[in-house]
């Protein structure tokens, strides 16, 4: 009995014969029988009628089925030798009780069916064993080819594996989105998601560096730890530098909950915080598009609104009491808007704007100085201007004489919905 399907020169298959060995639970199978060339002592020896037993651990040799050729076995002390029609061609140790010899693989220059399926299968560009069938070539047993499993390999369809979860918080993933170009006007770049497993609520931060992530989910995990009562156990993230790294692993020793991680280039294991992701973009894009929101109590960015001056700024009795701004969007960590002031491009979070004025323009205009004409005294040689409708209203221009100048908002009026500083 060989284990080589190699070693056979004419080999035909049979059906699976039962080999008995001395454990039940590790019977072996033969599935075909042929002739073997093997290599002893520089001697090519043939041997006919042997069994093909793939999980045979060693090759074995019959002595009853040498006796029956015209071979000759001669014991010697602890040696023994195999003769051939008188002739040595073995010499050997007996060790254990066991006559062990080591033979050299002979290489069979017969053209097999398996030789002329890998033959065929190359010349025609390695296709299936459909396509060789149909060309009309017999029907060949189903080879190994190497070449077809590096150039044909392929991902296997992914299959959910999330185990279920039974309460808010007993699994969270993480996800950081960016560098994303231009930056918003407060300089943020990137953008970290967080995602409940199990209700599934979503937190996302702006981030100005990559390094603040794990700064800002510390901050949102006190915060949703204290608001629910209680502790998270598990976190899902990428490999990625701003998770994995001493910092959040002490974070995580310290607070109690397992970190887990992705393998690379497999966003399929943490699908939650992609597809979050995923969504987020896509509105952002669609919004950017012009897709203003439908929702009541969000306004469209880029419109103009007007913002109440406080007292105290404002230059003089009957001045206008508001200015026009640009609406950016509404500040999460306060009931306020945000609103950009033109002159100076800052930026301030305030709830006292009274009037939202609709532009649907490509580009919008507003001026700096007022151009309406204000009551006064037929007596006075100059005439002061207000303009309703004024940038600036600081103690700096108190001094409303001059021409009028015209501020041109570089940018496409982009309806979209901020839900947090930008």
């Amino acid at each position: 009995m060989f284990n080589s399907r190699e070693l056979f020169s004419d080999f035909v298959e049979t059906e699976k014969l039962l080999i008995s060995t001395s454990d039940p639970k590790s019977n072996l199978f033969a599935t075909g029988r042929g002739t073997v060339v093997i290599e002893i002592e520089n001697e090519t020896v043939l041997l006919s009628n042997f069994l093909y037993v793939p999980h045979l651990s060693r090759n074995l040799i019959s002595l009853l089925e040498m006796f029956s050729k015209s071979i000759t076995i001669v014991k010697q002390n602890k040696d023994f030798s195999i003769l051939d029609e008188n002739r040595p061609i073995l010499h050997r140790r007996i060790i254990n009780n066991l006559m062990i010899s080591n033979f050299t693989e002979f290489t069979s220059l017969l053209t097999t069916s398996s030789t002329k399926k890998t033959c065929w299968h190359s010349r025609l560009g390695h296709p299936s064993n459909k396509t060789l069938k149909s060309m009309g070539l017999p029907n060949f047993e189903k080879d190994h080819c190497d070449v077809c499993i590096r150039g044909k390999i392929t991902l296997k369809p992914f299959k959910s594996h999330f185990e279920e979860v039974k309460e808010p918080l007993d699994c969270l993933h993480l996800d950081l989105v960016g560098p994303i170009a231009p930056p918003s006007i407060s300089g943020h770049r990137f953008f970290l998601t967080i995602v409940d497993r199990f209700t599934p609520f979503r937190v996302v931060r702006f981030l100005k560096n990559k390094l603040d992530a794990i700064k800002e989910f510390a901050i949102v995990k006190n915060l949703i730890e204290t608001a629910q009562g209680r502790k998270i156990k598990k976190v899902v993230s990428d490999r990625g530098g701003e998770f994995v790294n001493d910092e959040f692993k002490q974070l995580a020793n310290e607070s109690g909950f397992t970190h887990v991680t992705s393998p690379p280039y497999t966003p399929q294991l943490n699908g939650f915080a992609e597809r979050t992701k995923r969504k987020i973009l896509e509105e952002t894009r669609c919004l950017l598009l012009g897709n203003a929101p439908r929702i009541k109590c969000i306004r469209t960015f880029g419109n103009k609104v007007v913002f109440v001056i406080p007292r105290g700024k404002r230059p003089w009795k009957l001045s206008p009491t508001g200015e026009l701004r640009i609406l950016l969007g509404f500040d999460y960590e306060s009931p306020a808007y945000r609103i950009l002031k033109l002159k100076d491009n800052k930026v301030l979070s305030t709830s006292d704007v009274e009037k939202f004025q609709s532009n649907e323009d490509t580009f919008f205009e507003c001026q700096e100085n007022p151009t309406d004409e204000a009551p006064s005294d037929s007596n006075d040689e100059s005439t002061s201007q207000i303009n309703d409708s004024s940038v600036e209203s600081s103690s700096d221009d108190q001094d409303t004489k001059g021409p009028t100048t015209k501020i041109n908002v570089i940018g496409t009026h982009h309806p979209t919905l901020i839900s947090s500083d930008i």
